[in-house]
């Protein structure tokens, strides 16, 4: 804010030709300084949430492997070797992005649309209003985006844990499948759940590629609203140039900070399906 604030003084006086030296260091020091220290906070909060996630994967896993230890062998037996080590390694491991950048960088990306939205209802409404016309058109692919994510995604981790068992099968096996010349059929097995993983992976993203580069493309695009508005509003003298170009500025980073926030959406589903994995685990009955 301060950043755009400073480009919008400077601006501002360039256009009514009153600009001088000492004017433009003073806010390229207020802007230097202030980039300087989001950094350098950005930095601190980065470095406490990594501890903090860290720490939080390490207790699980240990918990997860406790549990294992007083758990029946009948229940331990019936899950696959592929299923265990994707929970203790990889689906555990999936909580480390919501937990060290998604709670730090969530509050910020959602309160900045808000701060912005405000700015310019004071502006002029009507600008306001037109940074939001890029939110309709990108519901439609969305949508498509959205549907049968649930399924699509429990088949994902499906595969995902077929893929694991066969590897670590054949690889803690690979001595006694040379014995018996039993090579072919093993490596049969492993290269089919390979494949079959593949073409699941490759065919859902084939599927939503479509949406999701219309939806990206299509939603921080303010200016398809801002723009030609902004200017009709400068031809009748309603805004100055400066506060078109203020109006500008703040409207594209707004459905930035938000575009960050579905990407944001996203770590958080998965981190309920892990959550969800991670209790079944936990909830273990103890002998």
């Amino acid at each position: 804010f301060i950043i755009i604030y400073a480009i919008y003084r400077i601006i501002e006086e360039v256009i009514a030709n009153s600009i001088t030296l000492g004017f433009g260091l003073k806010y390229c020091i207020i802007s230097a300084v202030s980039y300087i220290l989001s950094s350098v906070f950005k930095s601190i909060s980065t470095c406490l949430s990594h501890v903090s996630a860290y720490t939080i994967l390490e207790k699980l896993r240990l918990s997860v492997i406790d549990k294992f230890n007083r758990a029946p062998l009948g229940y331990v037996t019936g899950k696959s070797i592929g299923e265990i080590k994707n929970m203790v390694i990889d689906r555990i491991d999936n909580l480390e992005p919501p937990i060290a950048h998604v709670i730090p960088e969530f509050s910020g990306s959602f309160v900045l649309p808000i701060v912005v939205f405000v700015i310019l209802m004071i502006i002029d409404y009507r600008m306001a209003l037109a940074s939001l016309v890029t939110v309709p058109l990108t519901i439609i692919p969305f949508s498509f985006l959205s549907k049968g994510f649930n399924e699509k995604y429990s088949r994902y981790i499906k595969s995902g844990n077929d893929v694991s068992s066969a590897i670590v099968e054949y690889v803690e096996g690979i001595q006694v499948i040379k014995a018996f010349s039993k090579s072919q059929s093993a490596y049969k097995k492993y290269s089919d759940a390979i494949e079959g993983f593949k073409s699941f992976a490759l065919n859902w993203l084939k599927s939503t590629w479509l949406a999701t580069k219309l939806s990206f493309a299509i939603f921080p695009s303010t200016l398809l609203g801002t723009l030609p508005l902004g200017i009709l509003l400068y031809i009748k003298g309603a805004i100055t140039p400066s506060e078109l170009c203020l109006c500008l500025m703040l409207s594209m980073g707004m459905m930035s900070s938000l575009a960050n926030i579905e990407i944001f959406m996203n770590d958080l589903r998965k981190m309920r399906y892990t959550i969800e994995e991670t209790t079944e685990f936990l909830d273990m009955e103890e002998l």
